[in-house]
């Protein structure tokens, strides 16, 4: 496609975003664009690594949803008051798990909506993993680094 004949505005994924933009494919529309209008992860997805130029607008910002088991969580030794209060209760539905304490039949303790599939279970659980600290793919691009996440998998 050429620049004559490509469309003047595109509706595409922010996963894509960095990759048409390397391509030449969209332009920096930075001097347009508030960045203080939009919530900085939402803003952060219309730009390359490492650069400041923006080129696209957020669309589709929504939220995350998981999912516990109330007979776990709402536990006096338990509060979600945080992401760290979150974490600790993580740790202790573990052990309960682990030491088989947990309701019968009871595997997993918190689950990921999967509104299209077992397809997009990545992108719910990227969020998780990111926010934890941990990451999918190394810096240098070049290998998938899931071993290394292992504080953030637990």
């Amino acid at each position: 496609m050429n620049r004559e004949s490509s469309p003047d505005i595109v509706q595409l994924g922010t996963t894509w975003t960095a990759y048409f933009a390397n391509k030449n494919a969209l332009v920096d529309i930075s001097k347009y664009v508030d960045e203080d209008m939009y919530f900085e992860p939402s803003i952060k997805s219309c730009k390359i690594l490492g650069s400041e130029k923006i080129y696209a607008l957020p669309l589709n910002v929504d939220v995350r949803v998981l999912y516990y088991w109330k007979s776990i969580i709402n536990n006096p030794e338990i509060e979600l008051k945080d992401w760290n209060a979150f974490n600790k209760a993580c740790k202790r539905i573990q052990e309960l798990i682990k030491d088989e304490k947990a309701p019968e039949g009871m595997r997993w303790a918190i689950g990921f909506q999967t509104e299209h599939g077992e397809w997009d279970m990545l992108h719910q659980f990227a969020i998780c993993l990111w926010n934890a600290g941990g990451e999918i793919i190394s810096v240098r691009k070049v290998l998938g680094i899931f071993p290394i996440n292992k504080g953030a998998l637990q």
